[in-house]
């Protein structure tokens, strides 16, 4: 039997890193993501979603295509930017 792979869940300044990777160039690489901060690819690849969430306040979402991250502007303002610089509430 092999066990089953968790998981990697990133320290909260890690993601707030790829967020603001993303925010400075909309697109990158999984493998420039993973370099800039010295991490594996699967590891930015298993914590897009907590990126997608942190990016929702400030009016944008992501796409993966396997490869390469996208950020878009979604419709309407964003909320507020305190939530992406605090990072979750408690």
């Amino acid at each position: 039997m092999i066990a089953q792979r968790l998981p990697l869940q990133l320290e909260e300044d890690r993601v707030a890193a790829l967020c603001a990777g993303l925010l400075a160039r909309h697109e990158a690489s999984l493998a420039d993501l993973a370099s800039a901060l010295d991490i594996a690819i699967p590891a930015v690849r298993e914590n897009l979603e907590r990126v997608a969430e942190r990016l929702r306040p400030v009016g944008y979402t992501l796409t993966d295509d396997g490869g390469t991250v996208r950020i878009w502007p979604l419709p309407g303002r964003p909320r507020h930017w305190r939530p992406f610089l605090a990072g979750p509430a408690h």
